[in-house]
Formats: structure tokens, sequence, C-alpha cells
């Protein structure tokens, strides 16, 4: 895409993919626009930000991982940010196991996402998925008795 303003003009890409070859993540949603006296490039795999203009040169910025500028009242206001959100979790989560008022059980059941559990569901379900793409099969992904994915069989 060509943007034109006032005799300049600017170039834009736009990638959006949920699926992409062998790489460091399983899908590419990216930005990038090339103007006159700066760019923008936003990579949405890897959450990062980027401006670039002739005045204040490169900044690397995360309006979704917490919010940088102060509330109306001058004070910080990055809370609300999945990044925030994340710190402070995993924080309580530790205080509460050292104090001996949760156990890493009760924690799966109600912040599932900062579990090693998880974490190892979805990579193996990724894992079998990029297995089918790669091989054109499909993937049976087989489960120990705790429900932990343990290996993977390709039909035939």
């Amino acid at each position: 895409m060509v943007l034109t303003s006032r005799q300049n003009q600017g170039t834009a890409v736009y990638t959006a993919s949920w699926i992409a070859p062998t790489s460091d993540v399983h899908s590419q949603q990216r930005f990038h626009y090339m103007g006159h006296a700066g760019e923008v490039t936003i990579d949405q795999a890897h959450r990062g930000y980027f401006l670039a203009t002739d005045k204040d040169g490169l900044a690397s910025v995360n309006p979704l991982y917490m919010k940088y500028t102060p509330d109306e009242h001058g004070y910080f206001s990055g809370q609300q940010g999945y990044g925030f959100k994340s710190l402070e979790l995993f924080v309580d989560s530790a205080v509460q196991l050292s104090a001996g008022t949760a156990t890493i059980q009760s924690l799966e059941r109600c912040v599932a996402a900062i579990t090693a559990t998880a974490t190892h569901r979805t990579t193996a379900i990724l894992h079998a998925a990029r297995m089918s793409i790669d091989s054109k099969r499909s993937v049976l992904i087989k489960y120990d008795e705790r429900d932990y994915p343990v290996d993977f069989e390709l039909s035939n």
C-alpha cells in the first residue's frame, strides 16, 4: 500500500498469518510503514512496537505490555497492561506459596497462564501442528495418566 500526503509518499506492508514455516513463532502479525520523516514497525508475534522519526530517533514502545505514561494526576498507571498483571500475579503467587496459603495445584486452577503445566500442553499442541504441517499427516498427541502430553504419533 502506498500512502501519499503533501507530496510525500510512504509505503505500508501488512503481514498476517496464523501459520508460518519453522521459525521462532507459529504465526506472524506485522505492520511496517515507511514514511518521509519516520517509520512505524509493529511485530505482534514478538510484542514489539518501534517508532523512528527524524526528530526523536528510535523508540521501542509496547503499549499492550504496560502503560508507560502517567495518569491525569501524574501517577503510575500501568496496572492494567498484561505485562504488569503477569508480574503482579507471579509475585502474589510466590508470596502465597511461601506463606503456605496456596499450593502449586491450587494455583494451576486459577492462574494457568503462568504454570508449567499449561505451557507444556500448549507447546505440545503447537508442536503437533508443526509436525502435521511438515509431514502433511495427522498427529495424535498421547497423554499420560496425569493428562500430560508425552508423545506424538503420525498417522499412516
